[in-house]
């Protein structure tokens, strides 16, 4: 692994990157619109990527350093502004991911308002970011793409690894990320996560609004600190916030969360 991992990257976008970047959504616009590629799930995810969207395309210098780079500079230190928390209006932290040279995928995350189904599994928001939606609490979701040729190389360990560590820094403990029930890839993708750095995960189902069609849907809370140091924290799938409960109940003199819970009814 560490073989396939060298050379690997996460980046800010930076000027130098324009000419590796119009190769890259070149290649993602001949990889979903070829179809002799059967890859229905990673083609519709994959469509919400800068390197799919039309409003990201660049045909000079000054459109690349204007539509990603300075916005994506911009969007790291916007501030609340009081509206509901969506794509435009919050912070994001970009990166792109690099091998040697190349451009070769996108990782990010961003804050968004926390929904009925984070609340009844226990997720703690966000503090750096929760003034962006004080009323629900935030989560942070990460979302990773990469180009069709790259995929399944062993590089998605190493991005999160790269990406958690500099969101560590910055005091973001948890991310959420949800992958479509059908998705294997990125299922396993986020199970081996869990797995190495702690976490828990919970499902639920959603409807399209534009097909109709019920999702199936897993959601993965993952810890961010790659040490190790805070892996046992996550234990029994439960996460920090639910253990800070119940050893503040052991510590009242109750032996369990369920005797506590039941002296209050």
């Amino acid at each position: 692994m560490a073989e396939i991992a060298d050379g690997i990257r996460i980046v800010e976008p930076v000027q130098e990157h324009f000419e590796s970047y119009q190769k890259a959504c070149e290649k993602m616009r001949a990889y979903l619109s070829d179809e002799t590629i059967n890859d229905p799930v990673g083609k519709r995810e994959s469509k919400g990527f800068i390197f799919a969207m039309d409003s990201f395309r660049v045909g000079s210098q000054e459109e690349f350093t204007a539509k990603i780079v300075d916005f994506y500079k911009n969007k790291r230190e916007c501030e609340a502004t009081g509206q509901p928390l969506n794509r435009r209006n919050g912070p994001e932290l970009f990166y792109f991911v690099v091998k040697g040279d190349e451009i070769i995928g996108s990782v990010n995350a961003r804050p968004q308002p926390m929904d009925v189904f984070d609340v009844e599994n226990g997720l703690k928001t966000c503090e750096k970011w929760h003034k962006f939606s004080a009323e629900t609490g935030v989560r942070v979701t990460t979302s990773t793409v990469l180009l069709h040729e790259h995929k399944g190389k062993g590089y998605a360990g190493e991005i999160k690894k790269q990406l958690f560590d500099k969101l560590h820094e910055q005091g973001i403990d948890e991310v959420a990320a949800t992958a479509e029930a059908d998705n294997e890839r990125s299922n396993k993708a986020q199970n081996k996560l869990v797995e190495n750095y702690g976490g828990y995960s919970y499902s639920f189902s959603g409807l399209n609004p534009e097909t109709g069609r019920v999702i199936n849907y897993n959601r993965y809370v993952v810890n961010t600190d790659t040490s190790g140091r805070s892996k046992d924290l996550y234990k029994n799938n439960k996460n920090l916030a639910e253990m800070t409960i119940e050893n503040t109940a052991k510590m009242q003199g109750y032996k369990s969360l369920e005797e506590a819970e039941a002296s209050l009814k």
